[in-house]
């Protein structure tokens, strides 16, 4: 039946039902949006720690190796890290793989979103078809990324702190034990090799970390040795969870910046997740509703 012959109250309906489609579309875009929003709010709490730590100099934990002034003489390791040329070519290729994998991997994230009945019946128009696909792209994208991270932050001296039973076995203990260095000199290294373990060898690290104490307190040369105090304050924290010493006391005031600023950031992303959640189940609520109306009103014209 055409437009001319229906009654100008069937058209009006008509008219109604198609603004309510349109509304119902509007609705179903930010439902989306905010589920990505606080997909992604809720995986940035987890990083939220590190991440502002980071920008601090800090790290809750020991990552890498320093290697002092006083000590890098000793032995060549420039052959352990990577040449730009390199890192250039494995930048390339994770860029090529992400790309690759995310396109493709999106379509499938989408048929598969077709399949379970929910999905499926929001999933008849293009637009939210797209949307899903953007959805899919962001979250496997991300996912990559990630292993990108974890597969490239390890440290390019791993292998010099490594060890089965003891840290003699090291090959910086090796080294230690084959030329003559101070004892501070040792102990900073053969501390942060304990911790760099695989797992952290905490055992092993206490001694040489309560040597680095009494050298502060009784050397005064220790500043000439180049140790890092963001190191020697990370070494505490992860030990004894306080600053022992002056130097690393002095690190505190950048750690307590840095956790004033995670609790003010924390709060404000639960309460992001929060609104980010309301609005999320708001939208997909109304647009079941308008989605049922819409059904009603269908069988009403037909």
């Amino acid at each position: 039946m055409s437009l001319v012959d229906l009654t100008p109250k069937t058209q009006e309906v008509e008219r109604g039902l198609l603004r309510l489609n349109s509304q119902r579309r509007k609705l179903a875009i930010v439902s989306a949006v905010s589920g990505v929003l606080l997909l992604t709010a809720i995986l940035s709490l987890v990083y939220l720690k590190p991440m502002l730590y980071g920008f601090f100099g800090l790290s809750l934990e020991l990552t890498q190796l320093h290697i002092p002034t006083s000590f890098s003489g000793q032995f060549d390791i420039n052959h352990q890290s990577s040449d730009a040329f390199f890192n250039l070519i494995s930048w390339v290729g994770w860029l090529i793989l992400k790309l690759s994998m995310s396109f493709f991997v999106a379509f499938l994230f989408v048929r598969l979103l077709r399949k379970i009945p929910f999905f499926a019946v929001r999933l008849k128009r293009r637009l939210m078809r797209l949307v899903a696909w953007c959805i899919g792209f962001i979250l496997i994208w991300s996912g990559l990324s990630f292993w990108q991270y974890e597969s490239t932050r390890q440290d390019p001296y791993v292998e010099w702190t490594q060890y089965d039973r003891h840290i003699d076995e090291s090959l910086i203990a090796q080294v230690i034990s084959d030329s003559q260095v101070d004892e501070p000199v040792a102990a900073y290294m053969l501390a942060q090799t304990a911790l760099l373990h695989q797992p952290s060898d905490t055992a092993a690290a206490i001694p040489h970390v309560l040597s680095l104490v009494r050298a502060e307190i009784q050397n005064q040369n220790f500043v000439t040795y180049g140790f890092q105090p963001e190191q020697l304050w990370v070494m505490q924290q992860q030990l004894y969870g306080k600053s022992l010493t002056p130097l690393t006391k002095h690190i505190d005031r950048q750690a307590q910046q840095a956790e004033n600023l995670y609790q003010v950031a924390k709060y404000g992303l639960w309460v992001l997740n929060v609104l980010l959640a309301i609005v999320f189940i708001t939208t997909q609520l109304l647009a079941r509703h308008m989605h049922s109306r819409m059904l009603r009103i269908e069988s009403y014209l037909n």
